[in-house]
């Protein structure tokens, strides 16, 4: 019969959905992470794929308003992120982590582990940017967002700031963002379709 099945491999094809996506967005405190991981997500929501973006600084004010930014508050944050990641995983939508650096190889290597785990594809995004443009975006947004944290003109946070471990993409974060978020939108397609 026309249009009919033509064995199982066709079947297999009609009823396979790609797996979710474990995105996390690494790179300098006013790089643009907060503004890149809404608008790809907002993409993702028009081509109608489920996906959440969890933000370290937003479960940070939630859990611990008004915060004394300890690296207690940053770990405990962190951990509820990827405990929300979990289960946005287990239910196949896509999730966008932010509000942090990933400057540490343990945080990568923990979203390398944690989205297999779950079947998805873990996508790890260098948000490259100068720390001079960082900067100067910061000291413009002294919103609750860039409010009380260290900018990146701290030697400190420079120092303890590494290039992404092995990321699979690069974006330069001095582009416009709609030229951004159907960049990284792309990527993270053609990286769940391979899987």
């Amino acid at each position: 019969m026309p249009g009919a099945c033509d064995g199982p491999s066709s079947l297999l094809a009609m009823t396979t959905t790609p797996p979710p996506a474990l995105i996390a967005l690494t790179g300098l405190p006013g790089a643009g992470k907060t503004t890149l991981a809404r608008a790809t997500a907002e993409l993702a929501r028009s081509a109608g794929i489920d996906v959440r973006v969890l933000s370290r600084d937003e479960v940070r004010n939630i859990l611990f308003a008004p915060c004394d930014w300890t690296d207690d508050e940053k770990l405990t944050a962190y951990e509820a992120m990827l405990g929300g990641a979990v289960h946005h995983l287990e239910t196949n939508r896509w999730v966008i982590l932010e509000g942090m650096p990933f400057s540490r190889r343990r945080e990568v290597d923990a979203i390398r582990v944690i989205a297999p785990e779950f079947g998805a594809v873990p996508v790890i995004v260098d948000c490259a940017i100068a720390a001079e443009v960082a900067a100067v975006r910061i000291r413009a947004d002294r919103s609750e967002h860039h409010g009380r944290e260290d900018g990146p003109e701290s030697p400190e946070l420079v120092d303890a700031y590494r290039e992404p471990l092995d990321p699979d993409v690069t974006i330069d974060m001095t582009q416009p963002i709609v030229v951004l978020a159907p960049e990284l939108f792309a990527h993270v397609r053609v990286a769940t379709s391979a899987s």
